[in-house]
């Protein structure tokens, strides 16, 4: 099967749009040249195996994803949210965000592999961290 090198470049130019991140940021954190990285941002140059695991890990995105076209990714889930409220999320509240999908993927594929049912989740708003008065409180109401 044939990457098609300008859906990757397109994938991994979201992924560093969504994050608010440089070609020198990834450079950086990565060690993969930002003129190279720009190459296979565009399309014009095929990214080694390596580069993709490396700019898998640092996207926080599982490497299928990228060679694929099989799987939603974690910045189309989320690209409404920044949609509406882009302006309200730092670039490290991006990260964390995007952190905290890949651990949930993660973990839902680990507990599939072992057979093991998804658990409940129940949120119950606790303290005064929100303050009394606020728009959190009045819509729990």
């Amino acid at each position: 099967m044939a990457i098609d090198l300008r859906l990757l470049g397109s994938k991994l130019a979201k992924y560093r749009e969504q994050l608010q991140e440089s070609l020198l940021d990834v450079e950086k954190s990565t060690g993969i040249d930002s003129t190279r990285l720009a190459q296979i941002e565009f399309g014009q140059t095929e990214p080694t195996g390596d580069e993709i695991l490396i700019l898998a890990d640092h996207y926080r995105c599982d490497f299928k994803f990228f060679i694929s076209n099989e799987q939603v990714a974690p910045f189309e889930q989320t690209e409404t949210l920044y949609r509406a409220h882009g302006s309200d999320f730092s670039k490290e509240d991006r990260r964390a965000v995007q952190d905290f999908l890949y651990l949930c993927e993660t973990e839902d594929f680990l507990m599939k592999e072992l057979g093991r049912a998804p658990g409940s989740f129940v949120f119950s708003p606790s303290g005064d961290y929100l303050g009394s008065n606020n728009q959190w409180n009045e819509n729990l109401r």
